[in-house]
């Protein structure tokens, strides 16, 4: 809901009033508080918010909380990002990389878990905490990558066996995906333990970061922050990805021309997080959370042209049987 102020007092400002299903509203009231006082508004700015008293008892009552914010005029980036210019990408690249070095920086209570992250004021102090992982139901909190890993995979197993209009890729893979799960978890390696666990918010991609309609690449608000999460860094792939690549059903279209210069652009920016993200355990992390994010392919249409039909499940197909030979068929299953 949007709600104009006719007062005398700022009379230009109007606010948003959300119903919020999921995310416990007073934790996100005071994690985007927190962000507000201690990272720089230039960096990461979010919309002010106005906690309503009681709404915590209310939300448990109910089912359901109220959200108000401020509304941050302007355009969401992802409606004008495949339009720009490659120059005026090359700028937005940086400070999106700047937004999530200001997250990842925010200190966490140790030991480090892995799910869902908590906030609350308590004394004029904040508080953060892990708790399961709601937003896709994976459980934990998790001490171990390990074990956030192995769930991340065996929730997409789930949504794969429940997935329709796939029956062509099912028969080729589900029976070879099930056994992998339920034999193989066992040899994710323990590099990956190595990967830092990190503040992010659950969905920081384009659609929810406002950029200013005249100057496009100017980052207004970032906003949504209905869930946010204690996890690997890494996990963000395919919302980084993003950035380099067009828009597509499974998030991973043809790459922007110039994708390799927006990469070193995005990285560049942050160069401990580059030199992370070289590192043989993020690429060994990544392995593995790709085959989870790439084993449920999207429904394809009948229909399609050859090399179009190919090309829909060419990623999953790929990032899957790259998993499977590497780690449990034997060479005499190289047909699959």
């Amino acid at each position: 809901y949007l709600i104009q102020s006719r007062g005398p007092r700022d009379p230009d400002v109007a606010y948003v009033v959300q119903l919020r299903h999921h995310g416990y509203v007073t934790s996100v009231d005071s994690l985007m508080t927190l962000i507000s006082k201690t990272i720089d508004s230039h960096i990461l700015p979010v919309p002010p918010v106005y906690p309503i008293p009681g709404e915590m008892k209310r939300q448990e009552a109910t089912g359901m909380g109220r959200q108000i914010t401020q509304l941050i005029p302007g355009v969401m980036a992802s409606s004008v990002y495949p339009r720009l210019s490659h120059g005026e990408r090359l700028v937005l690249v940086r400070k999106m990389a700047l937004a999530f070095q200001a997250c990842w920086q925010i200190q966490l209570p140790e030991p480090r878990l892995i799910g869902e992250l908590t906030a609350a004021e308590v004394g004029g102090q904040f508080i953060l905490g892990i708790g399961p992982d709601r937003h896709y139901c994976l459980g934990g909190p998790f001490s171990f990558v390990r074990e956030y890993l192995g769930a991340h995979i065996r929730s997409s197993l789930v949504a794969l066996e429940a997935q329709q209009g796939i029956e062509e890729y099912k028969d080729r893979f589900l029976e070879h995906i099930r056994n992998f799960v339920d034999t193989c978890m066992h040899k994710i390696p323990a590099t990956v333990e190595d990967v830092p666990v990190v503040a992010m918010p659950a969905d920081m991609g384009l659609h929810n970061i406002i950029v200013s309609s005249q100057a496009q690449t100017e980052i207004q608000a970032v906003i949504d922050w209905e869930f946010a999460a204690s996890a690997p860094y890494a996990s963000l792939h395919r919302i980084i990805e993003s950035l380099f690549r067009k828009p597509a059903a499974n998030g991973f279209g043809p790459e922007y021309d110039g994708a390799e210069e927006l990469r070193e652009a995005f990285w560049g920016t942050i160069p401990d997080w580059k030199q992370w993200n070289q590192s043989e355990s993020t690429q060994v992390f990544l392995e593995w959370f790709r085959f989870g994010l790439f084993m449920k392919p999207e429904w394809r249409p009948k229909g399609l042209p050859e090399d179009e039909e190919q090309g829909v499940w060419r990623e999953n197909i790929r990032v899957v049987e790259s998993v499977l030979h590497k780690y449990s068929l034997p060479p005499e299953a190289s047909n699959l």
